[in-house]
C-alpha cells in the first residue's frame, strides 16, 4: 500500500512538473513574440517620448518657480492622452512665459512662437469660473482637425518617435468636457452669488 502511494506522489509530482515546464515554454514564447512585436516597439517609444516631454516640463516648472511669476504655475492640460496632454501643456507655458524665458525654451525646443499661437488658437478654452470677473468666461471651441495636425507638427519638431494616439480628439468626447466644464463653472457662479447675498443680509444694520 506505501509503495502504491510513493508511486501515486511520483507521478503526481511528475506531472506537475510538466504542467510547470509546458506553462514556462508558453510564457517565454509569448514574451519573445511580444518583445518582437511592433506593440513592445512602440512601447518602448512612448517611453522615450514621455521621458523628453517630462524632462521639458521639469524645466518649465523650474523657470515658473522664480520670483517674477509671483507663484503662478504652468496650467498642466488632461483628458486627451499622455503625449497629447504634454505637448499642449509645454506650448501653452512656454507662450506665456516672461520673454527671457520664452526665448530660451523656444530656442531649447524648436517650437516657433507662430505656431504656439496657432495651437493655443485652435486648441481652444473651456467655460471658468472667474473671481476677478466675477461671471463666467465664455467656452473657445476647439478646431479639432487643425488641433491635432498642429499636435503632430510639434510632435515632429519635438523630435518624437512614437505614434501619438489622438483618438480622445473626438467630436463627442470633446462636446462632453465642454459641457461638463460649463455647468461646473455656471455651478461655482450660482454658489458664489448665494454667499454673496447671505453676507450682504448680515451686514445690514437694523438698528435705527
Amino acid at each position: 500500500m506505501e509503495t502504491l502511494t510513493n508511486n501515486l506522489e511520483a507521478l503526481r509530482a511528475k506531472r506537475m512538473e510538466e504542467i510547470r515546464r509546458k506553462a514556462e515554454e508558453i510564457r517565454a514564447k509569448k514574451q519573445e513574440e511580444y518583445i518582437n512585436s511592433d506593440k513592445f516597439t512602440q512601447r518602448i517609444l512612448f517611453d522615450e517620448d514621455v521621458q523628453k516631454l517630462d524632462a521639458y516640463i521639469e524645466l518649465i516648472k523650474e523657470r515658473y518657480s522664480g520670483k517674477i511669476y509671483n507663484g503662478r504655475k504652468p496650467s498642466i492640460v488632461y483628458g486627451f492622452g499622455t503625449i497629447p496632454n504634454k505637448i499642449v501643456t509645454i506650448v501653452k507655458s512656454i507662450y506665456f512665459m516672461k520673454e527671457d524665458d520664452k526665448k530660451d525654451l523656444i530656442q531649447l525646443t524648436g517650437i516657433n512662437e507662430q505656431i504656439m499661437e496657432d495651437l493655443i488658437k485652435a486648441f481652444g478654452s473651456m467655460a471658468y469660473y472667474s473671481k476677478s470677473a466675477g461671471a463666467v468666461q465664455p467656452e473657445v471651441p476647439m478646431d479639432i482637425q487643425r488641433t491635432k495636425e498642429l499636435i503632430k507638427e510639434i510632435a515632429e519638431i519635438l523630435g518624437l518617435v512614437s505614434d501619438i494616439d489622438l483618438s480622445s480628439f473626438e467630436q463627442s468626447y470633446v462636446d462632453s468636457l465642454y459641457l461638463k466644464a460649463r455647468r461646473t463653472a455656471e455651478d461655482l457662479a450660482e454658489n458664489t452669488e448665494k454667499h454673496a447675498s447671505t453676507d450682504d443680509e448680515e451686514d445690514i444694520d437694523f438698528d435705527e
